[in-house]
């Protein structure tokens, strides 16, 4: 599944992947005993539904898990019964998502040519080897790549951030996209980006890249790859799996 890289770059085996797949939240949202993202879907623990599916697009890309320390006792019990497990770089995270991305960029080799890195949310199971290569074609061509799905539902805005602001107006959500993962960039880029400093309003890596000067380049996510939150969307997510 690579025959974009050869038209990209000529050179198939120049171009060097990793993932970073972001596995450090706690979860509390979601319930259940163990972390979200380490809770099964059809028996499956939920992140290595986002394994495969790299895999399965590019054997070869490298991926980096970033766990907090409080998860790698049940990763290791994961990985025991995972082979594709024992192929990752495990990685600490830090005190929010951000310095947990660039935790997982330090683990990433300088000079290593043209590199590009996949940023994943490892509580997106529904990932697909095809999303995965769509993210993958629209950053090897543009530089970047950040996948959005149009909004469906309606939207108003709230002057103030509370719900009880009786100044609320009504938006044109036909203007309005929502943001998924993988955000695909090349390597040094995001890691000059990050290395700028993190201000309260980045909420995801395409915010810090594109404050850092960087052109956010967008390609169709899929409705299907949401993100497992609360309760109710482990009842999605498994109707959604078993249904491939």
């Amino acid at each position: 599944m690579q025959d974009y890289n050869e038209a990209a770059s000529g050179d198939a085996a120049s171009i060097r992947k990793y993932a970073l797949l972001m596995a450090g939240g706690s979860g509390l949202r979601a319930g259940g005993d163990l972390p979200k993202q380490m809770q099964p879907l059809l028996g499956v623990p939920m992140l290595i539904y986002s394994i495969r599916a790299f895999l399965e697009e590019d054997a070869n890309c490298r991926i980096i898990l970033v766990l907090n320390d409080s998860c790698r006792e049940q990763w290791l019990r994961i990985a025991a019964e995972y082979p594709d497990a024992e192929r990752l770089i495990i990685c600490g995270g830090g005190k929010d998502r951000l310095q947990s991305v660039i935790n997982g960029l330090r683990m990433i080799p300088p000079g290593q040519g043209r590199c590009y890195v996949a940023i994943h949310d490892a509580a997106r199971p529904m990932l697909t080897p095809e999303l995965v290569r769509r993210g993958w074609e629209c950053a090897l061509e543009k530089g970047s790549a950040v996948p959005v799905v149009p909004e469906v539902n309606s939207l108003r805005y709230l002057p103030s951030g509370n719900i009880s602001d009786k100044d609320s107006k009504a938006l044109d959500r036909a203007r309005y996209y929502a943001v998924q993962t993988p955000q695909i960039f090349e390597v040094e880029s995001i890691k000059n980006a990050y290395s700028r400093g993190l201000r309260p309003e980045f909420t995801d890596d395409a915010s810090v890249y594109e404050a850092a000067g960087g052109i956010i380049n967008l390609y169709e996510g899929s409705p299907e790859n949401f993100k497992v939150t609360n309760p109710i969307d482990f009842m999605l997510a498994s109707a959604v799996l078993a249904s491939r």
